[in-house]
C-alpha cells in the first residue's frame, strides 16, 4: 500500500496539520479576546464621551445663565437705575402725567438727594409731592405709582382732611436710584459692593 511506503511524509502532514489546526485555534481565541477587548475599550470610550457631553451642555447652560444674568445687571445699571441726566427729567414728567390721568390737583413738590453713595454704586433720591383730590382719586393716583415703569418707591404717605370735606390732602413721599456713569472696566464686568 501506498500510505505504508510514504508514511513519513503522511506523518510530517499530519503533524503539520495538526500544528495548523492547534495554531488556528489558538489564534481564533487570542483574535477573539482582542475583539472583545477593543470592545469593551470602545464602551467606555462611549461612557466617556457622553459624560463629556453632559459635561459641555452643563457648562453651556451656566455660561449662558452667567450671559443672562450680566445682560440683565446691565440692563439695570444702564436703565432703571441710569444717571439722573437720563431718568429723572422723565420719572418727574410721568409722575405730573399720573398727577393729570388721576385728576388730581398739584400742590408741591421737593426733590432731596443723598450726597453719599449706597450699594452698587448708586445714589438714593427722594422726591416728596403734594396733591388734593377724593378718596377715590387718592386710591387711583397710589395705583398708577406703584404700576410706573420707573424704579420708584413709595416711602411714605400721609393724608389730611382738606377745607372742602370731599377733598384730601394727600402727601405722598417717593424714594428712586440713580447709577453713577459707570467707567467702561464696569460696564464690561460690572461689580457689586460699595464704591
Amino acid at each position: 500500500m501506498i500510505w505504508r511506503e510514504k508514511r513519513v511524509l503522511l506523518i510530517i502532514l499530519g503533524l503539520l496539520l495538526a500544528v495548523n489546526i492547534a495554531f488556528f485555534l489558538t489564534y481564533r481565541v487570542r483574535y477573539q479576546q482582542r475583539v472583545e477587548s477593543l470592545n469593551a475599550s470602545l464602551d467606555a470610550a462611549n461612557v466617556q464621551l457622553e459624560a463629556a457631553r453632559k459635561r459641555k451642555a452643563a457648562a453651556q447652560q451656566t455660561l449662558s445663565g452667567y450671559k443672562e444674568t450680566t445682560a440683565a445687571i446691565q440692563h439695570i445699571y444702564n436703565n432703571i437705575w441710569s444717571t439722573p441726566q437720563r431718568r429723572l427729567t422723565a420719572m418727574i414728567l410721568e409722575i405730573r402725567d399720573l398727577e393729570q390721568r388721576s385728576r388730581m390737583i398739584p400742590r408741591s413738590t421737593t426733590f432731596s438727594q443723598t450726597a453719599e453713595k449706597k450699594e452698587f454704586g448708586t445714589t438714593a433720591m427722594s422726591m416728596t409731592f403734594a396733591v388734593q383730590g377724593t378718596y377715590a382719586q387718592v386710591r387711583q393716583l397710589i395705583n398708577l405709582l406703584e404700576l410706573s415703569n420707573h424704579f420708584v418707591v413709595i416711602d411714605q404717605i400721609t393724608l389730611a382732611d382738606a377745607a372742602n370735606e370731599q377733598l384730601l390732602n394727600l402727601n405722598i413721599g417717593i424714594r428712586t436710584l440713580f447709577h453713577e456713569k459707570p467707567d467702561p472696566d464696569e460696564m464690561k464686568a460690572p461689580r457689586g459692593g460699595s464704591s
